[in-house]
Order: C-alpha cells, then sequence, then structure tokens
C-alpha cells in the first residue's frame, strides 16, 4: 500500500508515493526537519547533510561494536 507525502520547496509542491510504513517515518523525520507551508533550497541540504551526519554517526557506533564483538 502508498501514501502520498508533500513537500514544498521554493513554492513548488513535490509528491512522493511511498509505502506506507515509510510514508509514516518520512513524515515524521520531515515535520521535525523542514516547514509544513514552505522550504528554502537551503532548508532541504541543510535537512539532508543533517541526516547524513546523523547516518554517519550510526554507522561507526556499529562498526565499533562489531569490532568489539570480533
Amino acid at each position: 500500500m502508498t501514501e502520498t507525502v508533500r513537500i514544498k520547496v521554493n513554492s513548488k509542491l513535490f509528491n512522493l508515493e511511498l509505502d506506507s510504513e515509510f510514508a509514516f517515518f518520512l513524515q515524521n523525520e520531515l515535520s521535525q526537519n523542514l516547514n509544513k507551508d514552505n522550504n528554502s533550497l537551503k532548508d532541504l541540504i541543510s535537512a539532508y547533510i543533517n541526516k547524513n551526519y546523523e547516518l554517519f554517526e550510526i554507522t561507526r557506533k556499529v562498526s565499533n561494536l562489531n569490532q568489539k564483538l570480533s
């Protein structure tokens, strides 16, 4: 089943058709990092960089745990 997630960047509306479970997750993440009304390209890039930093931190922690378990 799919859901539509809407995001507005520079006054242009984007509709993303996603798996329902991922759409719910993404909508929550977007609401924490972006405005609901309109977002600048700078806002979008900043949110992207922040999420990638979170992924970097998680990857590093998993790698450290893997080394400890080996």
